[in-house]
């Protein structure tokens, strides 16, 4: 099962590869909001928490500490 496990996490690992690229252009977004606004936008800090929060599980997952599939919930 283990062999099984890791061709499921490959789609896992192409949807956190794209959230990657997002998460990159979300950073200098932010990086450029809080130097004009002094503050962070919530927003941008959500979409941050998310990707590292998916980049957690899947990570988890392929490493086999975690039985969970990575999800695109909250819970």
């Amino acid at each position: 099962t283990i062999f099984f496990r890791l061709l499921l996490a490959i789609p896992a690992f192409i949807v956190l590869t794209l959230l990657g690229y997002v998460a990159y252009v979300v950073v200098f977004l932010a990086w450029l909001y809080a130097l004009f606004a002094g503050k962070l936008h919530a927003g941008l800090r959500d979409v941050l928490a998310y990707w590292l929060r998916y980049n957690a599980q899947t990570i988890g997952y392929a490493s086999l500490l975690t039985q969970r599939y990575p999800s695109f919930s909250d819970e």
